[in-house]
């Protein structure tokens, strides 16, 4: 959903909510994709609660009406487990997002950037919880299927770059952190310009890491470009800025 729309979409969200109370129960695949889109919204305006709870309705009237390895289904299996993982639910999150990676491996074959976005997703959640070890490979593979099907530049790559850098840095490994957490930050600088918010997650990762390494000056000024940032995006008073303050 594109931002400029999403107040549109919320109010054509709340009439398909309004459709479906009344549907009847032979129209089970209809009713299965208005709950993944009104579930999917959810979790793009952050209601993961309700997202969760509408995915898990179309994910159970997809299995009454789909083939097992149909594409819509780890879609939505994906989707769950990204609100899974969002509410804390992390043992459930892996097992939605590992289905989804079935089929779309089965499906799509290996090599497809879809089955890197769920590998990415996986290593999220072992990272969240705090499994450093079994996060690592996750990233790793991601980043190494994202750059073969869509190179080496895509702006997709920089979300699995940024996270292995945040996730080495902590471990102590600085060089390659620093190189990931630059790429990441060259990859997105050349999709979306310099002054786009997203910059402000790898520009942060750097920072940590020039921190890290003694470079203080260095770590100073790319903190305060992310707090610029922030700012603009933002507005003054909004609390993650925060995190780039402190910084």
């Amino acid at each position: 959903v594109r931002r400029a729309r999403h107040g549109e979409a919320s109010i054509w969200a709340a009439l398909a909510q309004a459709v479906l109370e009344r549907m009847p129960g032979d129209a089970r695949p209809q009713q299965a994709g208005l709950w993944a889109s009104i579930g999917a919204l959810r979790l793009h305006e952050g209601r993961f609660a309700e997202a969760r709870d509408m995915l898990t309705k179309a994910l159970a009237l997809y299995q009454e009406v789909l083939d097992p390895l149909a594409l819509r289904l780890a879609q939505t299996h994906s989707d769950l487990g990204n609100a899974l993982r969002m509410l804390g639910d992390y043992d459930a999150a892996i097992e939605h997002y590992t289905l989804a990676r079935t089929i779309r491996e089965q499906t799509l074959g290996p090599a497809h950037p879809q089955v890197a976005m769920v590998l990415n997703n996986l290593a999220v959640v072992y990272a969240t919880r705090g499994d450093d070890a079994r996060a690592e490979p996750y990233y790793r593979q991601a980043i190494a299927v994202w750059e073969a099907a869509l190179g080496p530049d895509h702006p997709n790559l920089g979300h699995a770059l940024n996270n292995l850098g945040s996730l080495l840095q902590e471990r102590g490994a600085l060089v390659e952190a620093h190189a990931l957490a630059s790429r990441a930050l060259a990859v997105w600088e050349r999709a979306y310009g310099p002054d786009h918010p997203d910059l402000v997650s790898p520009l942060i990762t750097l920072g940590n890491v020039q921190n890290a390494q003694g470079a203080l000056a260095s770590a100073e000024q790319t903190y305060r470009r992310a707090h610029a940032l922030s700012e603009a995006a933002l507005g003054p008073d909004h609390p993650d800025l925060a995190y780039t303050l402190v910084n």
